[in-house]
């Protein structure tokens, strides 16, 4: 329970007694501050599982690194939940190598809306997130005038995106000397013409959310049963 740092990288968390095993062991991590599951398989059931079980133990949690992870933009949701409901505490949010699309990066962009004081995010890193325009801006919106909505921020990773020339620019001008150089842009494709595709999943994906919420449900009962003493 007095557990601060936990290294899980490029470990198989893929199934689901794995993930199950995660979840009640992150249930209990009350004084948590740096979790990293970079390369861990965990997909979006899998990161569902992490978040709920995070914001269960009620940890002040600081750094979660989930890159690499097949994250969607279903998990994306999850991530963007998790960060809102814990409060604005989160410095570091490493989602590199996961295929977001803009639609999961509005979701990401959204939670850092809301905070009195604004965010504490210090580092948000979103390189390789099939990334474009609509994301961009959603960024740019939540990062505020001046960087009001985002005061604690010093660097932002958006590298091996879609933005065109001019979406780029406006990415220059909005974050300045916060936003790292994007040496790998594609700055002659744009990821979002792709999104129509992703919309005709997403009816059938909010179909099976009721039934993941249940195991959710029952995990957390089971995780709860298990603390009293």
């Amino acid at each position: 329970a007095n557990l601060e740092k936990l290294d899980l990288c490029d470990n198989n968390f893929g199934n689901k007694a794995s993930q199950d095993a995660l979840f009640r062991a992150l249930g209990c991590t009350a004084s948590l501050s740096y979790l990293d599951l970079r390369d861990c398989e965990l997909e979006d059931d899998g990161v569902k599982k992490v978040c709920h079980a995070l914001f269960e133990s009620d940890s002040a949690l600081e750094h979660l690194d989930l890159s690499g992870n097949a994250v969607e933009r279903r998990g994306a949701k999850q991530i963007a939940d998790y960060i809102r409901d814990s409060g604005g505490k989160l410095k570091v949010l490493c989602l590199d190598d996961n295929d977001l699309t803009s639609k999961g990066v509005v979701h990401i962009a959204s939670a850092f809306h809301g905070s009195e004081d604004g965010h504490a995010i210090e580092r948000l890193q979103l390189n390789y997130t099939m990334c474009g325009a609509i994301g961009a801006r959603a960024l740019i919106d939540a990062f505020g005038p001046d960087g009001k909505d985002l005061p604690n921020l010093t660097k932002i990773c958006l590298d091996g995106n879609s933005f065109k020339e001019d979406i780029a620019g406006e990415l220059e001008v909005a974050f300045d000397n916060k936003l790292v150089e994007m040496e790998e842009n594609d700055s002659d494709g744009e990821a979002d013409d792709d999104l129509s595709d992703e919309d005709s999943d997403e009816e059938e994906e909010d179909e099976n959310e009721e039934e993941q919420n249940g195991e959710v449900d029952a995990l957390t009962d089971a995780m709860n049963k298990s603390l009293v003493v």
